[in-house]
């Protein structure tokens, strides 16, 4: 990190960066929030399972672990997160295509609270808007700041299912299954956007096999700037979990 985490270019002139030391490095002094299930962002059962194995081990090994939810909902934060990426994965796009977009939006009903809708709002959105949703993101991080002087970090789902399938229809034409419904491709990254929305840092890390033996990680969300704190109990969660294991059958 102390690589990665530096200024770049005419920035070095003034700038310069000192990522803090983990905040804890003694798992009986660790205090761990969890964060409950969401029905607007399911997760695989098995997957929940997992997590919840995780924290009674850590519970277990002397660490503080609480189920609670951040001091937002799940679908706010959604909300600003899709407003504020789509409109720059969509910068640079075709001319008649940002257009279709742009007519789509209109048509949209308010109620519809699907991907592919929040997708059209966020590509055909007006900078005005762009900027009040930064605003908004603002008061998430704030909100996040005071959160984390409670607890260390937060677990949370990485990804809504395990490995999936290859498929290489049409982007908007893809599904998933989480148990046992049907949801549109999108909803696979849906867990990034409580992250990316308040720039926090989060370390990925594995906690077990599915029943089909399908590797399952978890990911460590920590304070603003406290990356090394994230890697340090991502750690913790890998020696108590066994690490990465290789599944079976996979060569």
């Amino acid at each position: 990190m102390n690589v990665l985490a530096a200024p770049q270019g005419q920035d070095e002139i003034a700038w310069s960066i000192k990522l803090p030391k983990p905040k804890v490095t003694d798992i009986t002094k660790l205090k761990v929030a969890v964060w409950p299930e969401e029905k607007s962002a399911e997760v695989d059962e098995e997957i929940n399972k997992l997590i919840s194995d995780t924290a009674e081990d850590l519970r277990s090994a002397g660490a503080k672990v609480e189920t609670v939810a951040p001091p937002f909902t799940f679908d706010e934060v959604d909300d600003i997160y899709s407003k504020l990426v789509h409109p720059i994965m969509s910068a640079g796009g075709d001319r008649e295509t940002l257009a279709t977009a742009d007519a789509l939006a209109e048509e949209l009903d308010d109620s519809d609270l699907s991907e592919l809708a929040k997708i059209t709002r966020g590509v055909s959105l007006k900078a005005r808007d762009y900027v009040v949703n930064n605003a908004r993101r603002h008061f998430i991080k704030q909100k996040w700041l005071k959160f984390f002087e409670n607890y260390d970090v937060m677990l949370s789902p990485v990804c809504a299912v395990p490995a999936f399938k290859h498929n290489h229809d049409p982007l908007i034409e893809r599904t998933i299954n989480v148990n046992g419904k049907e949801k549109q491709y999108w909803h696979t990254t849906i867990w990034a956007g409580p992250v990316v929305t308040a720039n926090l840092p989060s370390t990925s890390t594995p906690i077990g096999l599915t029943s089909s033996g399908l590797p399952v990680n978890l990911q460590v969300i920590g304070p603003y700037l406290h990356d090394l704190t994230c890697i340090e109990v991502a750690k913790m969660i890998r020696d108590l979990r066994g690490g990465f294991r290789i599944p079976p059958n996979f060569q």
